[in-house]
């Protein structure tokens, strides 16, 4: 519960991290959007589909270790990790 309110105000305090999320969200929908009108896949294009997820997801990553939330949000996890 406590991630969803510090995100929200960081969202307030920084403005462009919101901006950065929803534009993040309209890429997904329409990565979802293209996959469900291909229909079924030869593996070829299954292989650069993943490709293509993979490159988004390492994307996704360094766009967040970019951003001012990334060293707290670590440390959060870090804390709470068992031990």
């Amino acid at each position: 519960m406590f991630e969803y309110v510090w995100i929200e105000i960081v969202y307030k305090a920084f403005p462009v991290l919101a901006e950065e999320e929803a534009e993040r969200q309209v890429r997904i929908l329409a990565h979802r959007e293209r996959q469900k009108a291909a229909g079924r896949r030869t593996v070829s294009q299954l292989v650069a589909a993943g490709k293509e997820s993979m490159r988004q997801m390492g994307c996704d990553w360094a766009d967040f270790a970019r951003q001012p939330i990334f060293l707290s949000q670590s440390w959060l996890t870090l804390e709470r990790a068992p031990r």
